[in-house]
C-alpha cells in the first residue's frame, strides 16, 4: 500500500493520541522513557515525527518497562492489547506493540496471526548489558539468535528487502532453518525462554550500559547508563520528549550525517496491506 497525505496523517495522529496515554502512565508512575531510532532523529531534526514515518519508537528501561505493563493491563486493557513475543505463541517480536483497539495495522505477516495488529507505539524494554566486552558480546549474540530462530519457527520466508537473487537464497536458508527446528523439536517456548534468560541474566548487577538486542543487527542499540541519568529534553509535535544525552553521537552511528535530508527514493516508512479506523477500511 502507498499512503495518500490525508492517509498517512490519520495513521500519524493515532500514534501520536497512543503516545499521550503512554507519557500520561510514565508521568505518572515516574517512569524514565525516551526516544529511539527515527523518533529520536524525528525529535531532533523536525521536532516531531519525521514527516514520512509512521511509527514512533520509545525506549524504557526494563524495570520501568514491567511497572508500564502492570498498569496499562490494570487501567487501559480496554483500550489497548499489548503485543510481544510471550504473549501470543505466534509473536516473535521482542519489543512491544501498544496496540489500540478498534484499528487494524497488518500486513502479510501478522494476517492470520492470533495476536491483534492495530496501529501501535513501539516500546523497547533496555536491559542490563555486561560491563565485559566479551560477555557482552555473548549476551548480545545468543539472545539476537535465538530471537531470530523463534521469527523463523513461526515465519520461515520473512519479508526480506534485497535483490531478487539475494531474496531467494536467504529465504531457502531460512525454510532450511525453519524445517530443523521442527524436527528437532525446538518450540517457540524454548526459543522464547533462551531469548529472555540472556537478555534478563544481569538483571540482579548494577552495570554500567543497557541494551536492546533483539532488532536487526544485536549491538546497534545500546546506552551507557550514565547517558541516561540526565536526558535531554525537547518537544516532539508539540509534546515533551527525552533523549539520551549522548544522542548526537548515537544519531551519527545510525545515520552519518543525520541533519540532511535523505533523497525522496530512500525515505521508507512501514505502510501495510491492511488500515482500519473502526469502519473505515483502507485495505488494498
Amino acid at each position: 500500500m502507498e499512503y495518500t497525505d490525508e492517509l498517512l496523517k490519520k495513521v500519524q495522529d493515532v500514534e501520536l493520541s497512543i503516545l499521550d496515554d503512554f507519557i500520561e502512565i510514565c508521568e505518572k508512575n515516574n517512569l524514565k522513557y525516551f526516544a529511539v531510532s527515527g523518533t529520536a532523529l524525528g525529535a531532533v531534526r523536525h521536532n516531531g515525527l519525521i514527516p514520512w514515518d509512521d511509527d514512533i519508537d520509545i525506549g524504557i528501561l526494563r524495570k520501568d518497562f514491567d511497572k508500564f505493563v502492570e498498569v496499562a493491563k490494570k487501567e487501559y486493557s480496554d483500550k489497548y492489547d499489548i503485543v510481544t513475543a510471550g504473549m501470543y505463541e505466534d509473536s516473535a517480536i521482542f519489543n512491544v506493540h501498544w496496540s489500540k483497539k478498534g484499528t487494524v495495522f497488518a500486513n502479510e505477516e501478522s494476517s492470520g496471526r492470533t495476536y491483534p495488529s492495530g496501529i501501535f507505539l513501539d516500546i523497547f524494554p533496555f536491559d542490563n548489558a555486561a560491563d565485559d566486552d566479551k560477555k557482552m558480546h555473548q549476551q548480545g549474540k545468543r539472545a539476537w539468535i535465538w530471537q531470530k530462530l523463534l521469527t523463523l519457527y513461526i515465519n520461515p520466508k520473512p519479508t526480506l528487502h534485497f535483490s531478487n537473487f539475494k531474496n531467494n537464497i536467504i529465504t531457502f536458508i531460512c525454510i532450511i532453518i525453519h524445517f530443523f527446528l521442527v524436527i528437532l523439536r525446538i518450540t517457540p517456548k524454548k526459543c522464547f525462554n533462551k531469548a529472555m534468560k540472556y537478555l534478563r541474566m544481569y538483571d540482579d548487577e548494577k552495570t554500567s550500559r543497557v541494551a536492546f538486542f533483539c532488532g536487526t543487527k544485536p549491538f546497534t542499540t545500546i546506552h551507557a547508563v550514565k547517558d541516561l541519568e540526565n536526558l535531554v529534553e525537547t518537544t516532539f509535535n508539540g509534546r515533551k520528549m527525552y533523549l539520551a544525552n549522548n544522542y548526537d553521537e548515537v544519531l551519527t552511528n545510525l545515520y552519518g550525517d543525520y541533519m540532511q535530508l535523505p533523497p525522496i527514493e530512500k525515505r521508507y516508512n512501514h505502510a501495510p496491506n491492511i488500515i482500519k479506523f473502526g469502519d473505515e477500511d483502507y485495505s488494498n
